[in-house]
């Protein structure tokens, strides 16, 4: 029944820009996330607007054709093994419209990726070279495991890119010794 499916997909949108906030909130003040204009305070509207008419299809319609959450984290972390092993990267998140109620975990891209020590000398007439390499497809696999044995039907993205990852990206990465 398509009145069902658009309903679950507004579900999902308040889910999702509740997610999107609360990560703001965490992230305030640390240079961490920048969303991607998807007009967070219209969309939080047109939620308010459905919810407080919810069987009105052109209400339902705004919420479902509003623009795709998407963002991008910053993520420094430590080996949790050896902590003067710090590796960096560039994540970007893309909700599905019916994330998180069907679908887990969002869409997650690795754009950018790089291993350093912290006790590294580097002269400044030297490039700058990744000590690794990331596995990005068998850690974008067990996010995608994880998030299904554990989070499904829940928002997820704290819990896999930052409690799950500090706990498991060294895992993922090859030293270049």
């Amino acid at each position: 029944n398509d009145q069902e499916k658009w309903n679950l997909v507004c579900e999902s949108k308040q889910l999702q820009l509740d997610e999107v906030l609360a990560l703001e909130a965490i992230y305030a003040d640390m240079d961490i996330l920048k969303i991607s204009d998807t007009r967070l305070d219209e969309l939080q509207t047109k939620l308010d607007d459905w919810q407080m008419d919810p069987d009105q299809s052109d209400l339902q319609q705004a919420v479902v054709q509003h623009p795709t959450l998407t963002y991008t984290m910053k993520r420094s972390l430590e080996d949790p093994e050896d902590d003067d092993w710090v590796a960096h990267m560039l994540i970007n998140v893309i909700y599905p419209s019916n994330y998180p109620l069907e679908t887990t975990p969002p869409k997650i891209k690795i754009l950018w990726f790089f291993l350093t020590r912290k006790s590294l000398v580097v002269s400044s007439n030297k490039p700058l070279e990744s000590l690794g390499i990331l596995n990005e497809a068998k850690l974008l696999k067990s996010m995608s495991d994880e998030a299904e044995e554990n989070l499904l039907g829940m928002p997820g993205v704290y819990e896999l890119l930052d409690t799950w990852l500090n706990e498991h990206l060294f895992e993922f990465i090859q030293r270049r010794d």
